[in-house]
């Protein structure tokens, strides 16, 4: 699968939540290279493929999973068969703020190793993907605070597979991620999570935010689609 250009990716947010988790469901999977500041855990289901990360490539098959690192450029496509059902559960969470959890339990820090080889994407067993699936698909049926206690319960199943591998041999794959862009898109998702009520005419945001309105037409559905999943 060529790289091709890697977009920024802005993972959709959840109201009341420091992590995102996310189901998805597609007749296929086209190739769409990006990448994100955040830490992704994507679970592949009932479909085949390829899944790329920076210069690796590796098959999909049923519970296929990987944790991939910060501003690693990724990409998963299916194989075109008629009838399959592509199914992901994607987990999303800031450096930052786990980072914050760490500091301030000692019973994460245990988990700094897994972080760590993230930066160089994971690999985990299909058992471990099954046992993650099973903690998953229910959870939004919970309260914020019960689905946080998931959360935590699949980074410890994740940190214990003894078959998971590192994928890349160094960290020379990630993307640097434009200040310009990143802030771009901040300032966007933030007006728009502000002002969701209000009528909003596109010449005021593309004054805002973008150099022209053709360009903001056509990046304003990729914003809402992710931001915002609900709508």
């Amino acid at each position: 699968m060529r790289q091709k250009k890697t977009a920024l990716e802005k993972p959709p947010r959840r109201k009341g939540f420091s992590w995102r988790y996310r189901k998805i469901e597609q007749t296929q999977k086209p190739t769409l290279w990006h990448c994100h500041e955040e830490y992704e855990l994507a679970l592949h289901r009932h479909f085949v493929g390829t899944a790329a990360v920076a210069h690796h490539e590796s098959p999909v098959r049923h519970n296929h999973m990987m944790l991939i690192g910060p501003n690693l450029p990724h990409a998963v496509t299916s194989q075109d068969i008629e009838g399959q059902a592509c199914e992901t559960h994607v987990v999303w969470f800031r450096e930052s703020w786990i980072k914050q959890l760490m500091a301030s339990c000692e019973e994460l820090k245990d988990l700094n190793p897994l972080l760590e080889r993230a930066k160089l994407c994971i690999e985990f067993s299909e058992e471990t993907a099954e046992h993650v699936f099973q903690l998953l698909k229910d959870c939004t049926q919970t309260s914020p605070i019960e689905q946080l206690a998931v959360f935590l319960q699949v980074l410890a199943v994740l940190r214990q597979d003894s078959q998971s591998k590192t994928v890349l041999p160094t960290s020379s794959g990630q993307t640097k991620v434009d200040d310009a862009e990143r802030a771009k898109i901040e300032k966007m998702c933030d007006y728009l999570a502000n002002h969701m009520a209000e009528p909003s005419p596109s010449p005021i945001l593309v004054a805002s935010f973008m150099p022209a309105e053709a360009v903001f037409n056509a990046f304003l559905p990729t914003i809402l689609a992710k931001a915002f999943p609900h709508i």
